[in-house]
């Protein structure tokens, strides 16, 4: 299978893993918002710092991200 293509889901006892979705961004907010977390974050490269405040900036990154994966 071409992950470029379809991504590919995991689903094991412990966690499920897949394509980050829009309706993901309250979720991820609670851990982007939060510098000493963010502080963490392997970011080389990137065009930012992961740092978000707000549920509008998460949306944009997601759907950043999305663009970049098509």
């Amino acid at each position: 299978m071409n992950p470029y293509r379809l991504c590919p889901e995991y689903d094991t006892k412990r966690f499920f893993l897949r394509l980050v979705r829009t309706e993901d961004a309250q979720d991820l907010l609670r851990c982007y918002s939060d510098a000493s977390v963010v502080a963490r974050m392997n970011s080389d490269a990137c065009t930012n710092d992961f740092y978000y405040t707000n549920i509008e900036q998460m949306q944009q990154a997601i759907n950043f991200w999305l663009q970049e994966y098509k």
